[in-house]
Order: C-alpha cells, then sequence, then structure tokens
C-alpha cells in the first residue's frame, strides 16, 4: 500500500527522533549504490544495542559465536563476532554487511527487484537473508550511525517456546538456502540437528516455568470470569 520511493520497515517498540529519517535519507541521496540503509539502534540510555549492526552469518561464525572462539584469537579476521557492538562505537554512515530489522530503510526499486522479503522467514533472519541477497546482487547496506532510533525490545506473551521453535526453523532454512553448494553436503545436516538439540535442550528446561505460568493465567481468567475465588482443592 505504501507509494513513496523508499518503503521504512520499523519495529513498533521503535521510537525515532526527528533527525533519523533526514540521516537516512541523505545516505541514499550521497551514495546511488545504497539499497537500504539501517539506524543507529541504541538502548533508552542512550547506549548502542547488540544486533543493530553485523556481519554475514554462515555456519562457521555461527559456531564462533557459539564457542565464543573470538575469545582464543581476538585479532583474527575468521574469528570475528556475528555481532558488531563490541567494535568502537560508529556515528557517521557507513557500509556493514548486515543490519536489523528492527529498523531498515530501502529502495522501493531495489525491494521489487530482490523480489521483497522471503516469506519462509517467519521469524528471526529474515534481516540477514534480505542484506546477504542485496550484497549477492551488487548492492550494498549501510548503517547511519547519525540516525538515532530507540528500540525498547518490547515481546509479545507470545510462548517462549513458540519463538525458539521459529528461531531455529528459520535459521536450519538460512543456512540450507545460502550455504548448500558451498559447505560440504553432510555438513549443514550435522549443524541443523546440532540446532535442534540445542532447541530441545531449551525447552525442557523453559517448559516446566511456562506451564506454570499458563496455569496461573488460566487460574485469574477465570477468577475474573466467575467472581469467586479459585478453591485450594
Amino acid at each position: 500500500m505504501a507509494r513513496g520511493d523508499h518503503l521504512a520497515l520499523i519495529n513498533p517498540d521503535c521510537n525515532l527522533m526527528p533527525e533519523t529519517f533526514t540521516s537516512v535519507l541523505d545516505v541514499f541521496a550521497r551514495h546511488p549504490n545504497a539499497w537500504l540503509v539501517g539506524g543507529r539502534l541504541q538502548n533508552p540510555d542512550g547506549r548502542e544495542q547488540r544486533g543493530g549492526r553485523r556481519e554475514f552469518l554462515t555456519p562457521w561464525r555461527a559456531f564462533v559465536e557459539a564457542a565464543r572462539l573470538d575469545r582464543l584469537f581476538p585479532r583474527h579476521p575468521y574469528f570475528r563476532r556475528f555481532n558488531l557492538v563490541d567494535e568502537p562505537a560508529l556515528h557517521e554512515p557507513v557500509v556493514v554487511p548486515v543490519v536489523s530489522g528492527a529498523f531498515m530503510m530501502i529502495k522501493r526499486s531495489s525491494f521489487e527487484r530482490l523480489g521483497g522479503m522471503d516469506a519462509n522467514f517467519f521469524l528471526h533472519l529474515d534481516d540477514t537473508d534480505l542484506c546477504l541477497r542485496i550484497h549477492l546482487q551488487g548492492g550494498e547496506v549501510w548503517y547511519a550511525g547519525n540516525g538515532p532510533i530507540t528500540h525498547h525490545r518490547s515481546t509479545s506473551d507470545a510462548s517462549p517456546l513458540f519463538v525458539e521453535w521459529h528461531k531455529t526453523r528459520s535459521a536450519c532454512y538460512y543456512f540450507k538456502k545460502h550455504f548448500r553448494t558451498t559447505y560440504p553436503g553432510w555438513s549443514l545436516p550435522i549443524f541443523s540437528a546440532a540446532l535442534w538439540v540445542r532447541f530441545f535442550l531449551l525447552a525442557l528446561t523453559v517448559l516446566p516455568s511456562h506451564l506454570r505460568n499458563r496455569a496461573v493465567q488460566l487460574a485469574e481468567l477465570d477468577f475474573g470470569s466467575s467472581g469467586t475465588k479459585p478453591s485450594n482443592s
């Protein structure tokens, strides 16, 4: 339904500053090959937020991040972390591999050329996929460090297991989509299996507390509808 030359994707828990759109549109005006521009995501206290600018996610980089191998080889380029928040702060526009989908602007022409977002990503890594596809087609992704956005990181009342399920599913799909021809055929199934093992181990720790919380919520709903206090029996 949007009619402009640029499309803005904005999470509902973001507060934009008066200069945000001006800073981002200025990047498009100055750099013709900029297909997509993200802003400086920050916490309410003004500190840069984790995930606002990132490296490309590969199976190897995911392993480095999970095992924190960057601690053993802090200066080696093969052991760079996925999130770049530990790098020196940036307060000016710069080309980066990936920006967060919490706030991004893209040229309408670029969005249409890419075929839009990949609808197979219900949750998680849809922004990473979009940035990688831009890179593969010769476009640039920019991070407007002078365009602040306060991101409150609000969450819905969805089950954490529901969220983690879709994160795991999206990660498996992302790795298969982009790396099945560049990694050995046996490696990605093993990597996907490891992700699902992680999910089920997490489920064993999260499920009991989730069920207790749901039981409390149902009891409160029952109390509210009946007007009587639930029996202890």
